[in-house]
């Protein structure tokens, strides 16, 4: 397996920081909108709804960033391209048998 380029590791990175920023906006929009709607205080219900919510949404977000590391550790342990652009970017998407390997 031919190490990755700096390039390379950037663009097998961009779903994991998709994921991330997309899960950061709801944490921020719950931790800062929904808890700061009205006369919302500490123990009110939307106060709680907006604690769920910003808790939820980062444990959600720390699975999915979990889960996708976890697969990229299984695809480099079975010798599969992360990227899926090895074989000169003829599509394949990954897959050895689509490289000729």
């Amino acid at each position: 397996m031919v190490p990755l380029s700096g390039r390379q590791l950037i663009r097998s990175l961009r779903p994991v920081g998709a994921l991330v920023l997309a899960w950061a906006a709801v944490v921020l929009f719950s931790e800062f909108g929904v808890k700061n709607v009205g006369y919302s205080e500490p123990g009110s219900l939307i106060w709680w709804l907006g604690t769920l919510i910003t808790a939820g949404a980062t444990v959600v977000a720390a699975a999915g960033v979990l889960l996708y590391v976890l697969a990229q550790g299984i695809r480099l342990g079975l010798g599969v391209d992360p990227v899926g652009d090895s074989n000169g970017g003829g599509g394949g998407g990954g897959c050895p048998a689509a490289r000729n390997e």
